[in-house]
């Protein structure tokens, strides 16, 4: 699948997904290696200093704050620093700018997120309460960006990777497609190949068949409705 294809807000939309899936995770190392293959695989790099300075300062501009962010911030910024140790000359005075950059940001970021909680020490009852929540969605979040992304990388990378997916589990995916996150849909390569793999799970003596059914004839009526084209 050519990335080149999607639009510009498209794009942006699916790299904000690895940025979370990257740094609001309990796992970071595991993660960033399964988006390092997911760049290779993809021959575009998602995950560079500016993407990730962006990312925080907006996270900040909107006051999420998550546990898990500012670990992975200081983590990331050690995968760079060894990266960086391999370059010389213009190209690495750059990536070393860059980098300090990205740590006054994540420096901002930890800030105000100090600043926010400032409260806490008045009301530590309240605190509690709230900070388990937090931690529920928390939890709740990062379960669900890790399903989305790793269904999504294996789709982008059929069909040499979709044997990851099972089939309940792709079900759902297209149900959450259709329900929260038509943009996806909406590029005509991820539509066709959501239909690809629908057309290859056809077996009338599967449990799933009817259901298969179902779902590519939805997903074929909005292709219709939005003027995709999958001949």
């Amino acid at each position: 699948m050519r990335l080149e294809n999607f639009t510009y807000e498209h794009s942006l939309k699916l790299r904000f997904l690895i940025l979370d899936y990257l740094f609001i995770t309990d796992d970071f190392e595991t993660h960033y290696k399964i988006v390092q293959e997911f760049e290779d695989m993809m021959q575009i790099s998602f995950v560079t200093l500016k993407d990730v300075c962006d990312y925080f300062k907006l996270l900040q501009n909107r006051k999420k704050y998550f546990s898990s962010l500012i670990s992975n911030g200081y983590l990331y910024v050690q995968e760079k620093r060894e990266e960086i140790h391999s370059l010389s000359g213009l190209i690495h005075k750059k990536q070393v700018m860059d980098l300090n950059y990205f740590i006054y940001v994540l420096h901002d970021y930890k800030n105000n997120i100090l600043k926010w909680r400032n409260w806490e020490k008045f009301f530590p009852g309240l605190s509690e309460a709230i900070t388990n929540v937090q931690l529920e969605n928390e939890k709740s979040f990062i379960s669900e960006t890790e399903q989305f992304f790793l269904i999504t990388k294996a789709i982008m990378g059929y069909p040499n990777s979709i044997d990851v997916i099972s089939t309940l589990s792709f079900f759902e995916y297209c149900e959450y497609l259709l329900k929260d996150e038509k943009w996806l849909l909406l590029e005509q390569d991820y539509l066709i190949t959501i239909l690809s793999i629908l057309k290859q799970n056809q077996d009338k003596s599967s449990e799933f068949f009817k259901q298969n059914q179902k779902i590519r004839k939805r997903i074929q009526k909005f292709a219709q409705k939005n003027g995709i084209n999958v001949d």
